[in-house]
Protein backbone atom coordinates (compact mmCIF):
# COMPACT_ATOMS: atom_id res chain seq x y z
CA UNK A 1 0.00 0.00 0.00
CA UNK A 2 1.00 3.25 -0.71
CA UNK A 3 0.42 6.27 1.29
CA UNK A 4 0.81 10.50 -0.14
CA UNK A 5 4.17 12.30 0.51
CA UNK A 6 5.34 13.70 2.47
CA UNK A 7 4.98 10.36 4.79
CA UNK A 8 6.47 8.21 2.35
CA UNK A 9 9.16 9.74 -0.39
CA UNK A 10 8.77 9.21 -3.83
CA UNK A 11 11.19 7.30 -4.28
CA UNK A 12 9.33 4.61 -1.62
CA UNK A 13 6.27 5.16 -3.41
CA UNK A 14 8.24 4.22 -6.63
CA UNK A 15 9.76 1.44 -5.91
CA UNK A 16 6.13 -0.22 -4.21
CA UNK A 17 4.92 0.63 -7.80
CA UNK A 18 7.28 -1.54 -9.13
CA UNK A 19 6.62 -4.52 -6.53
CA UNK A 20 3.19 -3.83 -7.07
CA UNK A 21 3.38 -4.15 -11.00
CA UNK A 22 5.61 -7.28 -10.68
CA UNK A 23 3.71 -9.27 -8.55
CA UNK A 24 0.30 -8.50 -10.56
CA UNK A 25 2.63 -9.27 -14.02
CA UNK A 26 4.18 -12.96 -12.47
CA UNK A 27 0.20 -13.78 -11.30
CA UNK A 28 -1.61 -13.15 -14.30
CA UNK A 29 1.57 -15.66 -16.03
CA UNK A 30 1.24 -18.02 -13.32
CA UNK A 31 -2.83 -17.53 -13.69
CA UNK A 32 -2.60 -17.26 -17.54
CA UNK A 33 0.29 -20.38 -17.88
CA UNK A 34 -0.80 -23.07 -15.08
CA UNK A 35 -4.69 -22.34 -14.29
CA UNK A 36 -6.38 -21.25 -17.66
CA UNK A 37 -6.86 -17.59 -16.39
CA UNK A 38 -7.01 -18.82 -12.73
CA UNK A 39 -9.55 -18.98 -10.32
CA UNK A 40 -11.76 -15.96 -8.68
CA UNK A 41 -9.68 -15.84 -5.80
CA UNK A 42 -6.49 -15.59 -7.68
CA UNK A 43 -7.94 -13.24 -10.55
CA UNK A 44 -8.87 -11.29 -7.47
CA UNK A 45 -5.70 -10.95 -6.02
CA UNK A 46 -3.77 -10.17 -9.56
CA UNK A 47 -6.28 -7.36 -10.01
CA UNK A 48 -5.61 -6.13 -6.36
CA UNK A 49 -1.63 -5.99 -7.22
CA UNK A 50 -2.54 -4.29 -10.23
CA UNK A 51 -4.55 -1.80 -8.43
CA UNK A 52 -2.62 -1.09 -6.03
CA UNK A 53 -0.01 -0.11 -8.33
CA UNK A 54 -2.13 2.30 -9.88
CA UNK A 55 -2.74 3.88 -6.93
CA UNK A 56 1.25 4.16 -6.34
CA UNK A 57 1.19 5.66 -9.66
CA UNK A 58 -1.70 8.03 -8.55
CA UNK A 59 0.64 9.34 -5.86
CA UNK A 60 3.77 9.64 -8.28
CA UNK A 61 2.28 12.53 -10.03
Amino acid sequence: MCSPPPRMLKEEIFRRYQLNLACASVRKTINNSCFGGGDKTHMEEENKAYKTAADCSGLMK
